[in-house]
């Protein structure tokens, strides 16, 4: 599943920390922040609940309206 998630203040440190706690149970997610560094994009086997609390984990002020679901733009080529 793919989530757009609003940057809330998240530095660079805070994207790293985000990717570590949601590697913990997904280590093939995509964590990464526009170049606005206003949105964050989450791509995780994951479910809502399990990235709100690895969101929360890291330190950042998310509660569950901020997670934006989106669908997925995998095409499936890579085999992944």
């Amino acid at each position: 599943m793919q989530y757009l998630i609003p940057a809330l203040t998240l530095t660079r440190d805070g994207v790293n920390a985000v990717a570590d706690a949601i590697a913990v149970i997904d280590p093939a997610a995509l964590v990464d922040i526009d170049a606005l560094g206003t949105t964050m994009r989450v791509s995780t086997l994951a479910t809502s609940d399990e990235l709100l609390d690895c969101l929360q984990g890291a330190g950042m002020p998310v509660r569950a309206e901020h997670l934006q679901r989106v669908a997925s733009e995998c095409c499936g080529g890579c085999g992944g």
